[in-house]
């Protein structure tokens, strides 16, 4: 998984971003596919096309996606549903607020 001291070199000078950006990708369990994502269809303030296409960069170059490019829409349902299964089961997701948050991803992936 992708680790915020894989984003320091490129974006630990920023702090705006890469705050934002570390958080991000805590939450995605240090999913590179699913930060790019979430980058993309959430923002950061400040961290427009140029921070995206580097960040994507570092993903592809650093071997963070896999064969090298973003995950497609059911690759993306299904690693952001496995990843999330053992906080679900440990009770520290509930269920409808996976729910929510799937229906936000379905509708966003449905858009692009």
């Amino acid at each position: 998984p992708m680790t915020a001291a894989d984003l320091e070199g490129e974006f630990g000078t920023k702090k705006s971003v890469f705050g934002p950006l570390c958080r991000l990708l805590e939450r995605e369990g240090g999913d590179a596919a699913l930060l790019l994502h979430a980058v993309e269809t959430e923002g950061i303030q400040g961290f427009g096309a140029t921070y995206t296409a580097k960040l994507r960069e570092l993903a592809e170059l650093g071997g963070f996606l896999p064969d090298g490019r973003a995950l497609d829409r059911e690759q993306l349902l299904q690693e952001g549903l496995g990843a999330a299964a053992p906080d679900v089961r440990a009770g520290r997701i509930r269920t409808e607020d996976l729910a929510a948050v799937l229906r936000r991803l379905i509708a966003d992936l449905d858009r692009n």
